[in-house]
């Protein structure tokens, strides 16, 4: 006779392969919530140098005390 290859597998492939599944998307999720981190901290220090950066003299002044 012949089979169908999903009914040629072991009986516990199908449910193994589901929890491998899930253990991916959670290592995904976990990886997306550490990004978010990443990208709100690397935000709020843009955002911070821009701050300081308002009471610091134009780059051309830097310049000038170079030379």
């Amino acid at each position: 006779t012949r089979g169908n290859v999903a009914n040629n597998a072991p009986p516990n492939e199908g449910a193994a392969t589901a929890q491998k599944l899930d253990e991916i998307l959670a290592a995904l999720l976990d990886t997306r919530d550490h990004l978010t981190v990443l990208e709100q901290q690397v935000m709020g220090n843009e955002e911070e140098e821009e701050a300081g950066n308002k009471n610091q003299p134009p780059p051309e002044d830097n310049l000038i005390w170079v030379l």
